[in-house]
């Protein structure tokens, strides 16, 4: 038999977790309004720039509602960067060479497809300088397309190494990956005013690509950086709340504060992963083989230490995709150079020295064969 007083004992019990949990749901409920009304206040949306920054390839590029913005074609200009005057030549579809190319591949010859950012296009080196122009200089029986362009992202390569490989149909493609290109990625347009095409991650993997056709400069509206990850209908409606986001933003900076962050967690990495992989695919079903090149920054090699480096190649090696980090081979170049003989001053691309290296050690790797 229960006593009256065990009764009464389990109904206060019960009636105080319930006062409990009706009292910390208020002062949840009235710390959201409270954040809702300072972010009202405080959060206005971005403006745009008065004034775009401008860009020293603004001679040589123009809007493409494809890419965001592409090369002149048929264009040739020098490149003025302090003391160095360096010249740019485009053929007749863009791509960085003093000659044109044919869409049927000539007999005898192994064609090549190089993308990517500034590195690849060979920024403030001259045109029989570059990595491109190197490797057809070491074997006569290769053609290397160089359509590598100054500022491009993730995506935009992706975009590139597309169109080029239906054009061209390449033996081989050559991506160079920059860092930097993966931050570029989540963004909708430039510094400079130069809107560009960007994907969104869905919930079940899948790329969905947006902001085609692409604003030209005048129509640029919104922010700079938009929501990558598309969200689940559960997750939307737990993140729309301002009190999970400035929990989620604190735990974020806990994290970096302690070395604790998991680069494979990013956003940014979570996006380019997508991206690389999806490129990858791409190329198998055409039957080119592609190599995914990571290109070092100057500040990797005076010591600055980047999560994405690991990601990259541990992901790299579980997709199997074949690629190529280019870090350990430029640690074994600084024991007999020095950084300023690899990297020009001041910029830190790629040297003549540098490009006609990682030609020589393209060869060497068999990425041509």
């Amino acid at each position: 038999m229960i006593h009256k007083s065990t009764r009464n004992a389990g109904k206060k019990f019960a009636g105080g977790i319930a006062l409990s949990l009706l009292s910390l749901v208020l002062a949840l409920a009235v710390a959201e309004g409270i954040l809702r009304a300072i972010h009202g206040v405080s959060s206005p949306a971005p403006d745009l720039p008065a004034q775009w920054a401008r860009i020293p390839e603004e001679s040589w590029i123009l809007y493409d509602p494809e890419l965001g913005w592409f090369h002149r074609r048929n264009r040739s200009v020098f490149l003025e960067l302090g003391a160095r005057r360096t010249s740019v030549t485009l053929n007749a579809d863009g791509a960085r060479s003093l000659h044109d190319y044919s869409l049927e591949k000539p007999a005898g010859k192994r064609r090549v497809l190089i993308v990517g950012d500034s590195f690849a296009f060979g920024f403030n080196v001259s045109d029989r300088d570059t990595v491109a122009a190197r490797l057809e200089a070491e074997n006569p029986n290769i053609e290397a397309i160089n359509f590598g362009v100054a500022g491009y992202g993730a995506d935009q390569i992706s975009l590139a190494a597309k169109k080029f490989t239906d054009r061209y149909r390449p033996d081989r493609v050559i991506i160079f990956l920059y860092p930097d290109d993966f931050s570029r990625s989540l963004r909708a347009y430039t510094d400079a005013g130069q809107a560009k095409p960007y994907y969104v991650a869905a919930p079940s993997g899948a790329l969905l690509l947006e902001n085609v056709p692409v604003p030209p400069r005048e129509a640029v509206k919104g922010p700079q950086f938009p929501d990558v990850m598309q969200l689940g209908p559960i997750e939307k409606n737990i993140r729309f709340l301002y009190l999970i986001q400035l929990c989620e933003k604190v735990l974020m900076r806990m994290k970096k504060m302690f070395g604790l962050e998991d680069p494979d967690t990013t956003i940014a990495w979570r996006l380019n992963r997508l991206i690389i992989k999806d490129l990858s695919d791409f190329m198998k079903r055409r039957s080119v083989d592609a190599w995914f090149v990571l290109v070092p920054p100057v500040r990797w090699l005076r010591g600055s230490d980047e999560p994405v480096r690991e990601s990259f190649n541990r992901f790299a090696q579980r997709e199997q995709i074949k690629s190529m980090d280019l870090y350990p081979v430029f640690k074994r170049y600084a024991e007999n150079y020095k950084l300023t003989d690899l990297y020009i001053e001041g910029d830190w691309h790629w040297s003549e020295l540098a490009q006609s290296l990682i030609a020589k050690e393209l060869i060497q790797w068999g990425a041509l064969q």
